[in-house]
């Protein structure tokens, strides 16, 4: 790796030259077929199109030609369709739009990676953890979709494509969580919270991005959260809630804490942070109890927010404060 994924993704804040020292480099490793990291792969095959765009004599690179380049051309047209996988609307690239045979084109991209997907999401074993866990949130989804696409006299059809939308989606967050997890050797991060273990993981990644702001992949149900929301940094979703919790360990009093949930107010907004108790084994001990930090959300439903109204509101900042039982 040469260079880290933090620095990619706040590269367009460098300097000029830095950049194109970055850009350069890696164009090297890619016409070279040197080993790149997802972030690098990422960034280089994204940006291809435009390196060298002002210059009618450079030599043009394509994505399309480079073998490391592949996941991230799927991630590209994913999201120029995520919110119509089958091309059906009208679809702009570039402020461009796209004519009906590119869109078969990449329509048939997208069909060939979800029906290569859905045989790995479908399956009974997994090469990790993380794909593990996603193939359990996806195929939960699926289900209660289509349950409640069932409940409203939908038909086949309609099932056939929220499948498809939740099994495309999986994928693109699986490239999005494994890129936050290369760099990072440990698979978790820990707290003690008033004498608690606090675990944050994966799941709470790939719950919090499927589950609560995902909001048109899972089609905006009544009675469930779905929010856009700029205040949540979505690309380090387990570094900001162990801040969180670590705000929360600093300023508030232990006897507050109920170890199921955790009310606060980020910016103007009202979020939920929720626990659940859970059990390992550890090597030459006995099992160790921990709370699983199970997702992240923003408090839009009545039940939490009549919650939220019943507690007192502790300021830790500018721009953070808690909610306690008093």
């Amino acid at each position: 790796m040469t260079f880290t994924r933090d620095e990619l993704l706040n590269i367009h804040e460098a300097p000029k030259e830095r950049f194109q020292e970055v850009t350069q480099t890696l164009t090297n490793k890619l016409v070279n077929k040197e080993v790149l990291s997802l972030a690098e792969s990422k960034f280089i095959c994204l940006g291809l199109r435009n390196i060298y765009s002002d210059d009618p004599n450079a030599p043009v690179l394509k994505a399309e030609n480079f073998d490391q380049c592949a996941d991230f051309l799927f991630w590209q047209k994913y999201l120029l369709y995520w919110h119509d996988h089958e091309g059906w609307s009208e679809v702009k690239e570039r402020d461009a739009v796209l004519p009906l045979a590119q869109k078969k084109l990449d329509v048939a991209l997208l069909t060939e990676h979800y029906e290569q997907w859905k045989t790995v999401i479908l399956g009974d074993k997994f090469s990790s953890a993380l794909l593990q866990t996603i193939a359990s949130e996806t195929n939960r989804l699926i289900k209660e979709v289509i349950d409640y696409s069932k409940n409203l006299g939908e038909g086949s059809n309609r099932h056939k494509y929220i499948e498809k939308a939740l099994i495309l989606h999986s994928k693109y967050l699986y490239y999005q969580v494994s890129e936050y997890y290369e760099e990072n050797n440990n698979p978790e991060e820990n707290l003690n919270l008033c004498g608690n273990l606090i675990v944050i993981d994966s799941f709470v990644y790939i719950h919090t991005l499927f589950g609560h702001f995902a909001a048109d992949i899972k089609f905006n149900r009544s009675g469930k959260s779905y929010h856009k929301d700029g205040n949540v940094d979505f690309r380090n979703i387990p570094k900001e809630v162990l801040s969180i919790l670590q705000a929360y360990e600093q300023h508030i009093a232990c006897q507050y804490f109920n170890k199921q949930a955790i009310f606060f107010n980020l910016n103007g907004t009202d979020y939920a942070i929720w626990f659940r108790p859970m059990k390992r084994s550890v090597k030459g001990g006995p099992p160790q109890d921990y709370l699983r930090v199970q997702t992240y959300y923003p408090v839009e439903m009545p039940d939490d927010q009549n919650k939220i109204n019943a507690m007192s509101k502790i300021k830790i900042s500018e721009a953070l404060s808690f909610y306690i039982t008093t």
